[in-house]
């Protein structure tokens, strides 16, 4: 590995006590793979199980804390006790790999789409349409319902930047940034921190090939919404 690189391969702890061995972590990145009830699928699992390991932490999918909340198909679901056994499967798989695992949880508010709430029933902060759903009024949070969902979407604050190369991730940490996160780097190159480390920079793949779907274990959902997505999003090679 070349010596400028060792800060990102050291231990961070966060005021909790808690430590990651690393300072890079997987970033949060939305794959449509869990099934029809929220409950995290096969491919999910052996998808992060691929990019556990190398990392400090991986941060999943954002998952919903309210039935209200859900924002699109295949999400995972974090709203009832019922949910619980698929979570603790996924923090597992993410664990015995050696990463720490952070659930991301969310509500899509206004956005989220009207056939997948229970009876239309739309809510957001304020009674203002969203751009995706203008016919749609979604309506407001009462307090009891605000206070409700705040309790529900407690979590620490964390700071994090995206960056592509081992140049750019040491530039972030260099500038203060205690944890630099990858997203498309681990999507394309499941092995970015292991080549890092091994100093075989010049091997680290940055295009994603259309035949590699099986090599880099992405979830049928995933790849299927990644081909069919606007050039631009991720460097794609036939």
């Amino acid at each position: 590995m070349n010596p400028a690189y060792r800060p990102l391969f050291q231990p961070f702890t966060f005021h909790n006590g808690l430590q990651v061995n690393k300072r890079i972590v997987m970033a949060p990145m939305t794959n449509w793979s869990s099934n029809p009830e929220g409950f995290v699928t096969d491919e999910e699992i052996l998808y992060y199980e691929r990019r556990s390991g190398q990392v400090g932490k991986v941060v999943t999918a954002c998952a919903y804390v309210t039935a209200i909340g859900k924002g699109f198909r295949g999400e995972i679901a974090a709203d009832r006790d019922a949910t619980i056994p698929s979570l603790r499967r996924l923090a597992s798989a993410i664990q015995e790999k050696g990463s720490k695992a952070v659930l991301q949880i969310f509500h899509g508010g206004s956005e989220c789409p009207v056939d997948l709430v229970p009876i239309g029933d739309d809510v957001s902060a304020g009674n203002v349409p969203s751009v995706q759903n203008p016919s749609v009024m979604p309506r407001p949070l009462s307090d009891e319902e605000f206070s409700r969902l705040v309790e529900a979407l407690c979590a620490k604050e964390l700071d994090y930047i995206h960056v592509r190369t081992a140049e750019d991730a040491l530039k972030a940490y260099e500038t203060g940034i205690p944890l630099i996160a990858l997203g498309r780097e681990l999507l394309v190159e499941p092995d970015w921190v292991r080549k890092i480390q091994e100093g075989n920079d010049s091997d680290i793949e940055i295009t994603l090939k259309t035949d590699a779907q099986e090599r880099l274990v992405i979830p049928d959902p995933m790849w299927k919404t990644i081909m069919n997505s606007p050039p631009g999003w991720l460097p794609i090679e036939s």
